[in-house]
């Protein structure tokens, strides 16, 4: 077995560490810690990030540390996406958050974030795929396309929408009604579209989805009876109407639905349907691999 390797994902959402071997072409999970941080939100008016979401955020970090205390420096990874991204403050939290930590941080690129999130799943399919496939990854302030083939993608960009930051825009005060549901959607798909032709369905034979939010409707959709395969047409139908039909996130009690998921479903839901409706997705399976699957892969030279 390969020498352990440790990536740590500094997301909108959640920061989240995962530790492990490779077993030939295949990666072996070892350890892995979450932290629901929401970075996102804790960006202000001012676009910096708040000096509350900073200490919450060195907190995790602090608990990360102690995970990878004995691990060498140069088999970590550490990256930041889109909150990181657009905060005006990034540079000067970098510099606390890097001596807590004690690997450097890298803030990638949109696209560069859709690339690795492809090639974790691509290389992760049994057996890999024959023809194109697309893989979104719908995360915290932004949502990933990306279209190819292992080691060749075709198009990858970057969207800054996703489930914490639509839910913030359109569901603040908690309430989900269908006129917040139909401009949330109306929001991502004006998004989408402007490149929706490098992701249409003539581009790819398959659909797959990476990232906190697919897996929770997936998770929901089997545990409510709605379908155990695929995210179809009818799985989001289904999930809207028992959205609207609660009317309150508080009141939102679906099988299957982790309670840290609830505040921020609802704008992940409306990003989902809004890929759907520009892209003409049909089913979207889940994929297991993700980022941090690219970032080993991309590690080990594999």
């Amino acid at each position: 077995m390969s020498e352990k390797l440790a990536v740590i994902d500094l997301g909108s959402n959640s920061f989240r560490l995962e530790a492990g071997r490779f077993e030939g072409k295949r990666f072996v999970s070892e350890r892995y810690v979450k932290e629901t941080v929401r970075l996102a939100a804790g960006l202000g008016p001012d676009g910096c990030l708040t000096q509350e979401i900073q200490e919450k955020a060195l907190g995790s970090l602090r608990l990360f540390a102690r995970v990878l205390a004995e691990m060498k420096p140069e088999s970590v990874r550490a990256v930041g996406t889109q909150a990181l991204r657009a905060a005006a403050n990034a540079p000067e939290f970098l510099r606390m958050a890097e001596p807590v930590l004690g690997v450097p941080i890298r803030i990638i690129s949109g696209e560069e974030e859709a690339r690795l999130s492809f090639e974790g799943c691509a290389k992760s399919l049994s057996p890999r795929p024959d023809g194109p496939i697309l893989v979104i990854d719908v995360g915290g302030a932004s949502t990933e396309l990306s279209v190819g083939l292992p080691g060749r993608i075709a198009s990858a960009a970057s969207f800054p929408v996703g489930c914490v930051n639509t839910t913030l825009r359109f569901f603040r005060e908690g309430t989900l009604s269908r006129e917040a549901f139909d401009a949330a959607v109306k929001h991502a798909s004006a998004l989408f579209l402007k490149s929706g032709a490098m992701f249409s369905s003539e581009k790819w034979t398959a659909a797959y989805g990476s990232a906190g939010t697919i897996s929770a409707i997936h998770s929901v959709a089997s545990a409510e009876g709605w379908g155990s395969g695929p995210i179809t047409k009818g799985i989001l139908c289904s999930a809207l109407d028992a959205f609207v039909r609660a009317g309150h996130t508080d009141r939102l009690r679906l099988a299957g639905l982790r309670p840290d998921r609830r505040e921020i479903i609802a704008g992940g839901l409306a990003v989902l349907v809004a890929l759907f409706q520009s892209l003409g997705i049909e089913e979207l399976r889940l994929a297991s691999g993700s980022l941090r699957t690219g970032l080993f892969f991309e590690m080990s030279g594999l």
